[in-house]
């Protein structure tokens, strides 16, 4: 099928579709708000959404464009990492009958572990899951680390807990958070007690930063500006991304 140019009508989309049948097929058993997703990208009103799992695998998979994450992650934390490996994500120290599925998870240059995961509902992320999932990961590390006789709790690095939110619940939207969209958390002690603990927590509310206005003094080419990676995760017409692209000239390649 032509791609590189939009339909017109939905007739015309469908009558050559209907040149091939698998993917005429595959169109008609579509439900009915993906069905007008794909309508949209092909009559060149929407892209596709970045945030649904395959296209954010896919973008962010190291093994095919290995500095997008590292950038990513680098604009996340707010210091300068690289993704060295992919870890399978069924290998958790949990039971496999929990429901602890993780997105990408993946080591970094100085050791740390990152699990990078998506959510489009909010409550199937509260808190509770959330350090069950940074639990899962330091355990999974302790116990790979635990097999060398000559083991130190010093050889132990910290776990990111990456979650990235397309919709977040009202917790989010609190008016005392004053719109912030990125949300760094780690324990600290009320005495002051200066202890660097491994755990690790790095919320980002997608609708809360798209509810803001970009602005024209940013510049992706620095290639850790976290506006412009959450304005490309957040493109949603193709008006978006011709903006995005003008701001972040780095995101053309990913688009």
């Amino acid at each position: 099928m032509n791609n590189t140019s939009y339909y017109l009508t939905v007739d015309a989309l469908e009558r050559d579709m209907k040149r091939y049948p698998d993917v005429y097929a595959s169109y008609k058993m579509m439900d009915e708000p993906w069905k007008q997703r794909f309508v949209d990208y092909m009559m060149g009103r929407k892209t596709m959404p970045l945030t649904y799992d395959p296209f954010f695998k896919c973008i962010f998979n190291p093994d095919i464009h290995p500095e997008w994450l590292s950038r990513l992650l680098s604009a996340i934390i707010g210091e300068a990492v690289t993704v060295e490996a992919v870890l399978p994500s069924e290998d958790t120290a949990i039971s496999v009958d929990s429901l602890l599925i993780m997105d990408i998870i993946v080591r970094l240059s100085d050791g740390a572990l990152a699990n990078v995961e998506i959510q489009k509902i909010p409550y199937q992320f509260a808190a509770e899951r959330i350090s069950c999932y940074s639990s899962d990961l330091l355990l999974r590390e302790y116990t790979r680390l635990k097999q060398n006789r000559n083991f130190m709790y010093s050889d132990m690095k910290k776990v990111y807990t990456i979650v990235l939110y397309e919709k977040t619940s009202a917790v989010f939207k609190d008016g005392c958070l004053d719109g912030a969209y990125l949300h760094h958390g780690k324990t600290k002690f009320d005495t002051g007690l200066k202890l660097e603990l491994l755990q690790e927590y790095f919320m980002i509310a997608l609708d809360v930063f798209g509810e803001k206005r970009y602005t024209e003094d940013t510049n992706m080419d620095s290639q850790d500006d976290l506006d412009g990676w959450l304005s490309i995760l957040t493109a949603e017409t193709m008006a978006d991304v011709e903006y995005v692209i003008r701001s972040y000239p780095c995101s053309k390649a990913i688009f």
